[in-house]
């Protein structure tokens, strides 16, 4: 290191030499010198070893320092000490360095810190720029720019002048209901002092919504917005006109509440159903609207659809939007019986019972693989049915004093066992449940006296 210290000291020494001949001729510093000089200076033990060998040798040398940017300066001048706002203003000067002009270079104008125009210096160093003065206050800064391009020798100047602003104040007023009904046009007037032709522009949102409307305003502009291709809630009216000439821009806001009515739906149906048949539903809709119903989900179509499995459903009536009404709906539970469930249930009882008798004769598989593909089509008895359908009024009745829902994974006597605490009489309770259960899983029917016997049961709970 100490070497290459030295030899690179050497170098330099030798090359300042060179230039500082007193007889010699006027040389300048070759690319080379300047690049020794920099790789002398980046590193520290370099530029410590070559300072300590000039010092040595008692030479007044020092190494060069990269110059700075060179100073500039920019002038500014408007050709009015005051201004009537909307009208075009001259802004000229001149840019110079060390008292020299600089041409060719860009000087920018801004009126309040916004870039309004721009310029380029001639060879002169001279400027001119054209701009409007759109700002609407009583003063105004205006700031000529040079802001050089990177790597340039110049460095940025400006010069500012502050310039009073003659202007008029305008007003914009809205007038329009609080209130609408969804449906009914929204009527709003605007009335603008003083008079100014100019456009104003109106704009209706919620948020997610928005109309804007343009009309051509002196002293008053009317407008008749159609609430229905918009949803009922609040919106925020807003006015605003832009300057035009001396007179400066305005702005009026108001909120607007559209407002929809519901229809009154009344809807009723037996308090029991069985999937596939059709159900007696009582409907009431006022005004007359299009309504749809639905069973559990599943569009009505003149019966309970067989997928409805058994359990408490929901009968629902919806009525979609029309102005003035807004989208509605009304509800009554029904307790709905699927035969086809409990047919299956008993055709699994059936199977085993013809497949255990059957078992030995290979024709007694096919017979009994035919009779479970049948068995889900099959109809229960009169007795079995009326077993059921007592039974499901009991669960119907106990559920809506216990508030005990029937789930559809219940077995008879796990939901027996959750209500019967709010049967009146529990014994009655128990008998509808081996009824039901016999009819289900019996394959000796039921006996028309034990149904008579077991109907009063319903009204002891």
């Amino acid at each position: 290191m100490r070497r290459l210290a030295l030899a690179l000291s050497t170098a330099v020494v030798l090359l300042l030499l060179a230039l500082h001949k007193p007889l010699g001729p006027v040389l300048s510093a070759p690319q080379s010198l300047q690049q020794l000089a920099e790789l002398v200076k980046s590193n520290p033990d370099l530029l410590s070893e070559a300072l300590r060998f000039i010092s040595e040798l008692h030479l007044n040398v020092t190494l060069p320092t990269a110059a700075g940017p060179r100073t500039t300066s920019i002038t500014l001048t408007l050709n009015a000490s005051q201004a009537v706002a909307g009208s075009y203003l001259e802004a000229s000067g001149a840019l110079t360095s060390g008292g020299r002009p600089l041409g060719g270079q860009p000087v920018v104008i801004y009126v309040d810190g916004v870039a309004t125009a721009l310029a380029v210096t001639g060879p002169d160093g001279k400027y001119l720029a054209i701009f409007k003065l759109a700002a609407y206050k009583s003063t105004v800064n205006v700031t000529a720019a040079y802001l050089p391009q990177p790597g340039s020798a110049y460095g940025p100047s400006t010069a500012s002048v502050q310039l009073p602003v003659i202007y008029n104040a305008t007003e914009l007023v809205i007038e329009a209901p609080r209130e609408v009904l969804w449906g009914a046009p929204l009527n709003i007037t605007i009335y603008q002092s003083p008079p100014v032709p100019r456009s104003v522009i109106l704009s209706i949102s919620n948020g997610t919504w928005k109309v804007v409307l343009t009309r051509h305003i002196v002293y008053a502009a009317t407008f008749d917005v159609p609430t229905s291709v918009l949803t009922p809630g609040n919106y925020t009216v807003i006015a605003r006109a832009e300057g035009a000439g001396a007179y400066a821009p305005a702005t009026a806001s108001i909120v607007v509440r559209i407002v929809a009515e519901l229809p009154k739906i009344d809807i009723s149906a037996p308090p029991i159903a069985v999937a596939g048949a059709p159900l007696e539903v009582a409907l009431s809709v006022q005004p007359r609207l299009n309504a749809s119903l639905s069973i559990d989900g599943r569009p009505y179509a003149g019966a309970i659809p067989l997928e409805v499995p058994t359990g408490f459903v929901a009968v629902s009536v919806t009525t979609p939007p029309s102005p003035p009404y807004w989208a509605s709906s009304a509800s009554v539970e029904v307790f709905v019986l699927n035969p086809l469930q409990i047919s299956a249930a008993i055709a699994v009882v059936l199977l085993a019972v013809k497949m255990a008798s059957r078992l030995p004769r290979r024709s007694g598989v096919a017979a009994a693989t035919v009779e479970m593909a049948a068995a889900p089509q099959r109809t229960f008895a009169t007795e079995a049915g009326e077993a059921l359908e007592m039974l499901a009024k009991a669960f119907f009745k106990l559920g809506e004093r216990s508030g005990v829902r029937y789930k559809r994974t219940m077995t008879y006597r796990e939901y027996a066992k959750a209500v019967e605490r709010h049967a009146a009489d529990r014994d009655c309770l128990w008998r509808l449940v081996r009824l039901a259960e016999r009819a289900v899983y019996s394959p000796n029917p039921l006996d028309r006296a034990e149904i008579e016997a077991a109907r009063p049961c319903i009204e002891r709970l």
